[in-house]
């Protein structure tokens, strides 16, 4: 079976999610296509700004990476700068048809960002985490730099937007959408006949229709 993961090199969460995407591919036996997207075209077409850009929200997810890279034995650095410019090495893997080459080039980037504090907005950077993997670098930032590549990276955005994904990472089966690499165990019920969401209790939950009784510029202290 196959499947669509959604990513974004500037989210903490879609490099944990990548960390454990082999373990995932092992358990399921899932074929999964890694698809970049431009995490803030999504926000732009939520009407949302990322979490690192809302204090509070920065503060519970700085803590709540660190429980679970801890738990999981993932290695994780802070990042130079947060939030970053991703799109030259978004737009190198959405322009590479080979997806053991893309995979190639997303782990190099991943790890650049989040294991070797790299700054993947300048170019020099981005050269050196792919020539560092042994990949054709000058090849690579070519590739990126052409035009067909902002496009695919526009055109993976939208369609991403068009299957309901809000954030990232998510993962599409058919049209199941899986968010976050907690969400992992549910698409492993769901391949194997016992997701949750089929009971009749969650079907009643999910057959009702939400009205608000009051809008909320409306309500007052």
């Amino acid at each position: 079976m196959n499947a669509i993961f959604y990513f974004d090199y500037i989210s903490p969460y879609a490099y944990i999610g990548w960390q454990k995407l082999p373990e995932l591919a092992q358990k399921t036996g899932l074929h999964i296509e890694p698809v970049p997207v431009l995490f803030a075209g999504l926000l732009r077409a939520y009407g949302q700004i990322g979490p690192a850009e809302h204090p509070a929200k920065q503060k519970w997810m700085q803590k709540n990476i660190a429980r679970k890279c801890e738990e999981m034995g993932i290695t994780i650095r802070a990042p130079q700068f947060h939030p970053f410019n991703p799109l030259l090495g978004l737009r190198i893997a959405a322009q590479e048809s080979d997806t053991q080459q893309r995979y190639a080039i997303i782990d190099a980037l991943m790890k650049a960002v989040w294991q070797e504090q790299k700054h993947i907005s300048e170019e020099q950077d981005v050269f050196t985490a792919l020539d560092e993997a042994g990949l054709d670098a000058p090849a690579l930032i070519k590739q990126g730099l052409e035009k067909s590549a902002s496009e695919q990276l526009k055109q993976n955005t939208a369609d991403a937007i068009a299957k309901g994904a809000f954030g990232v990472p998510t993962i599409v089966i058919g049209e199941d959408l899986f968010f976050g690499q907690d969400d992992y165990r549910y698409i492993e019920l769901l391949l194997d006949n016992k997701d949750p969401s089929k009971s009749e209790p969650a079907q009643q939950w999910l057959s009702s229709e939400w009205q608000a009784s009051s809008m909320r510029k409306e309500m007052k202290q």
